[in-house]
């Protein structure tokens, strides 16, 4: 798996945000064509030591600090999916 290409084709497949924590290169992948909804979001660490994903569950799922989201995902994203910034709003660090 490679991060971030990934992570956007999760979000996208999903429809849901996709938060990836590295410890040198965290990153927060939205969807890019549907608005926000009631999906989980999907957090994945990556273990570099273990060269190894793990999945990572969230005591409330929308209070945590999340990795800004990409940078070119404003541009590309559609007018309605630009409303996930907003939810995650409070969790950006």
């Amino acid at each position: 798996m490679s991060m971030p290409s990934m992570g956007e084709a999760m979000a996208n497949a999903f429809e849901t945000p996709v938060f990836f924590f590295l410890k040198q290169n965290s990153q927060t992948c939205f969807p890019h064509f549907c608005a926000p909804n009631s999906n989980n979001p999907i957090f994945i660490a990556y273990i570099k030591s273990k060269d190894h994903f793990v999945a990572l569950k969230m005591k409330i799922k929308h209070i945590f600090p999340a990795p800004r989201p990409l940078k070119n995902w404003k541009m590309s994203a559609s007018p309605q999916s630009r409303a996930w910034e907003e939810v995650y709003s409070n969790c950006f660090v």
